[in-house]
């Protein structure tokens, strides 16, 4: 079964070392994760394992890939088929046995903000970069989100106040793990969300900061989500492999807990079937939640000369832009950048991307 979320998921992923498993045969390979967000998830496996050569299966390991504690390392046979997959503790398991702390720390930060995210860099800096994660994720990232933005991104720590900031799913995830939701409430959800984005976005603005937001994904929509319901309040905007009006039939599939992703073209659509994971619907419907709005409309008043937009024409997982969203963001005078790759094409191009909005 093909599983959308986890396609999302390797974004932030730090991969392991390759290294060679006793348990593995030696004539297969493993691919990098780039190769393996192109092929997407396999329907079906046979060997799956621990790294300590446990076998398990792919229905209990993907959540905990989606939840960021695993990595996959995907290996295939010379004709590039999946034969089997290793899944090892992801780095910020590894790193230590304290769980990392999840606050912004910044000098006099109210109390009520303060635990609404992930921060690292230089809090005297005068540039305060929000980012608001892809997804839907059951987990906020912490190290693995500070270790992309530091050596995918080019960012220099020393100059920058970066923070991750918290979701609905991830500040309040007892929600999310025991009941269904629906696709009414994922909407009122989602609402908190956003505010959560502009509270922080405007705090760091009232301390006379350059505040730039940046979302990738689900984070693309929850930033044009930030512009529609808030105005255009940040200094400047990107947001990458996204959508301003999701195909419906994907958006109406994820309303119902079913997944959906499109074939490589970015335009024609494959509906998958429910998972068997309360969290793992939810987040579906969670995505349903501002997947169903239409922003070329919503947006029609709103200033967009400082938004900075990624696309990738072979886009399995969001799809590729449709001409009326082109010309729609044309009109707004947004830097529309299309790429020729597919979801994967944001992890490429952050770094330039983070030096055209920071205009370095």
């Amino acid at each position: 079964m093909k599983k959308t979320l986890f396609i999302v998921s390797l974004f932030m992923i730090v991969i392991a070392q390759a290294q060679e498993y006793s348990f593995i045969p030696k004539e297969l390979t493993m691919i990098s994760v780039d190769e393996l967000m192109k092929k997407g998830p396999p329907t079906e496996l046979e060997l799956v394992y621990y790294e300590d050569g446990t076998q398990t299966t792919l229905e209990e390991v993907i959540p905990m890939i989606m939840q960021q504690k695993l990595t996959p390392q995907m290996f295939v046979d010379k004709d590039g088929e999946y034969k089997a997959l290793v899944v090892v503790k992801s780095k910020q398991v590894i790193e230590g046995d304290t769980p990392v702390e999840i606050k912004i720390n910044y000098k006099n930060i109210p109390e009520r903000l303060s635990h609404l995210g992930y921060s690292f860099g230089n809090p005297e800096s005068d540039t305060v970069i929000v980012n608001t994660q892809g997804g839907p994720m059951a987990n906020l990232l912490t190290k693995e989100f500070e270790t992309f933005f530091v050596e995918n991104g080019g960012i220099n720590p020393e100059n920058n106040f970066v923070i991750n900031v918290h979701q609905v799913h991830t500040l309040h995830p007892s929600w999310f793990n025991e009941n269904d939701i629906t696709h009414e409430q994922s909407i009122e959800y989602n609402k908190e969300t956003t505010k959560i984005l502009y509270d922080i976005v405007t705090y760091f603005k009232s301390q006379n900061k350059k505040v730039y937001v940046t979302g990738f994904s689900f984070g693309a929509f929850a930033g044009v989500d930030l512009l529609a319901e808030y105005g255009n309040i940040a200094d400047g905007y990107l947001l990458m492999v996204g959508r301003l009006d999701m195909t419906e039939k994907v958006w109406k599939s994820f309303s119902n807990g079913i997944g959906a992703m499109f074939k490589e073209d970015g335009t024609e659509v494959i509906v998958d079937k429910k998972g068997t994971s309360v969290v793992e619907n939810n987040l579906k419907k969670i995505a349903s939640g501002l997947g169903h709005k239409r922003y070329t409309m919503l947006l029609k008043n709103t200033d967009l000369s400082n938004l900075i937009y990624v696309s990738g024409k072979k886009d399995q997982a969001v799809g590729r832009l449709t001409k009326k969203e082109l010309d729609f963001l044309t009109s707004k005078k947004v830097n529309v950048i299309t790429l020729e790759g597919g979801h994967e094409s944001m992890g490429k191009y952050l770094k330039d991307g983070l030096k055209l909005l920071l205009n370095k």
